[in-house]
């Protein structure tokens, strides 16, 4: 099957939008990141995510809280 003209070939086959909120901070660390690395906010978040290791229960091994619980991790301030 061709390409649909004007619509560019991508390196990554399958992909899914997405969009999240960041603290302030949050995202403008992740943004001096990104742009020190040369690449998009984010292909830096789908490389940390694809890195992120697993424990036996599928929880990130750095993940403190107990699941569902991230208002306990991230307290809501203003």
């Amino acid at each position: 099957m061709g390409q649909i003209a004007g619509r560019r070939h991508s390196a990554v086959p399958l992909t899914a939008r997405t969009s999240a909120r960041l603290q302030e901070s949050t995202k403008a660390k992740a943004d001096a990141i990104a742009d020190t690395l040369g690449v998009s906010l984010w292909t830096y978040v789908d490389a940390l995510i694809a890195r992120d290791e697993l424990d036996e229960a599928g929880k990130p091994i750095w993940w403190t809280g107990q699941p569902g619980k991230e208002e306990e991790l991230f307290p809501m301030t203003g």
